[in-house]
């Protein structure tokens, strides 16, 4: 019989045995210990056998069967296997195309996966398509799109160059509009993140430029913009510049100013590549 004066505070051993009691451990069992730990693994042996070699099957599988079973689990996961499967810039259309775990495709109009040209040495990541961006299927081409391509032409970079050193290739983090170009969430923005990052390693440019704060959290893993912009940071050893998005720059053109020398480190980094 256990002696609670020498070996546990009474009032510690009472609050055991209402908790005991309240988990419905009433009655004992016997005078000797058991120890059920022992006996439970002993009796999962067996369902551990029939576990391995379930996996064992599981990992025999087709590429396509696998496929199908994470697709019934984490978007974020389907999304990654399906991305680093990509070889090419077609192939990872089709694949967000084919990717249906974004609710936000239900809603859109037009999947805009890119513009410019690919070989492009500078590489712009925006956050979401707009309205318009939706109705033509390509990023920027509306009032803040038009700003976007008066600024870099500034120091001789087109979306519509076959010059790759004066060229821009344009992406999104996210491919469909966001109803009411709402801000995306979360879990959006997880979901599409495998596709932006097998976007840029495909395209391989020499540098990023992050516009808007959702790209930046994507490429530079923080956010302010306000903060981060005027400084370099690198993703996988590529520079990334973050800028002002055009649209914040039309309801605030004091910012102009901020961009400008945003765009001359852009042309001096450029240079140095």
């Amino acid at each position: 019989m256990v002696d609670f004066d020498q070996t546990i505070d009474r009032a510690v051993a009472w609050w055991l045995l209402k908790h005991y009691d309240d988990l419905g451990i009433a009655e004992p069992i016997g005078e000797n210990t058991i120890n059920r730990f022992v006996e439970d693994m002993q009796k999962s042996k067996p369902e551990q056998k029939r576990k391995s070699n379930a996996t064992e099957e599981k990992n025999t599988e087709p590429s396509s069967r696998k496929k199908q079973v994470l697709k019934a689990t984490d978007p974020v996961v389907v999304s990654q296997v399906a991305a680093a499967e990509c070889l090419s810039l077609e192939e990872l259309r089709k694949a967000m195309e084919d990717y249906s775990h974004c609710e936000l495709r239900n809603s859109a109009k037009n999947l805009v996966f890119s513009d410019g040209n690919p070989k492009a040495h500078v590489l712009l990541v925006g956050e979401a398509p707009g309205g318009e961006e939706d109705r033509v299927g390509k990023p920027f081409v509306g009032q803040s799109g038009r700003l976007l391509d008066l600024m870099f032409n500034e120091i001789g970079l087109c979306r519509d160059s076959d010059r790759g050193a004066e060229a821009l290739y344009i992406i999104n983090v996210l491919p469909w509009r966001p109803p009411g170009n709402r801000n995306p969430t979360a879990s959006e923005v997880a979901m599409m993140s495998p596709f932006t990052r097998r976007h840029i390693e495909l395209v391989q440019p020499k540098l990023l430029v992050a516009i808007g704060s959702f790209s930046c959290a994507l490429l530079v893993g923080k956010t302010g913009i306000t903060r981060l912009r005027g400084h370099w940071h690198y993703w996988q050893g590529i520079p990334v510049m973050p800028m002002f998005h055009p649209a914040y720059l039309l309801r605030s053109p004091s910012k102009k100013a901020e961009s400008w020398n945003d765009l001359m480190m852009i042309r001096k980094k450029l240079s140095e590549l």
